[in-house]
């Protein structure tokens, strides 16, 4: 083997090290990454059944938070409440639309319902589980989904603010347009 030859041996050999430490840097990142949410447990196992915190929640599909005073629409915008559960199907509207939908639903029913800020919807989020993160002896039947806040991005006039309810992630870089359920609360 001449000088040539041992060095491009050589260097394919140093590549093939750095290929090989890179993969499985790769690969310990995304172990890490998933088991962050291994070790939060679901909260349709962990919350015992009756059990509703902080909420006062009625017959006719109100819950009234506590602390906050606030009034929730148990069920996803579109369904009723019936007999302890949500029945029918969820909307998914554009952020435009579901505001619309408020609007609409408050004239039908005579009181004044909106969407819920992001802070708003913080306060329903239960860090202690996942899928969905809130209590589902509050808000049954709650879809795993992005929802819709009432509050656009500062940025990004094209973009509206959601909270992703498998984790209770909030962020402001979802389309206005795209079709995503919602929940209602009292003005």
């Amino acid at each position: 083997m001449n000088a040539t030859d041992t060095r491009f041996a050589t260097g394919r050999s140093s590549l093939w090290r750095a290929w090989a430490r890179l993969s499985v840097a790769l690969f310990a990142v995304i172990l890490i990454g998933c088991s962050r949410y291994e070790e939060i447990p679901q909260c349709s196992v962990v919350i015992k059944e009756g059990f509703t915190g902080y909420f006062k929640v009625s017959s006719n599909g109100l819950a009234v938070d506590q602390i906050t005073g606030q009034t929730w629409y148990r069920c996803n915008a579109g369904q009723r409440y019936q007999n302890g559960q949500c029945v029918g199907q969820a909307l998914h509207l554009s952020q435009s639309e579901a505001m619309a939908y408020a609007e609409e639903f408050s004239k039908a029913s005579g009181r004044k319902w909106r969407l819920p800020t992001q802070g708003e919807m913080a306060t329903i989020n239960l860090s202690e589980c996942v899928n969905p993160s809130v209590n589902p002896n509050v808000f049954p039947n709650m879809l795993v989904s992005n929802y819709w806040s009432s509050e656009g991005s500062g940025s990004n006039s094209l973009m509206g603010c959601a909270t992703y309810t498998y984790s209770g992630n909030q962020f402001c870089r979802e389309l206005k347009e795209s079709p995503l359920p919602f929940l209602l609360l009292v003005n």
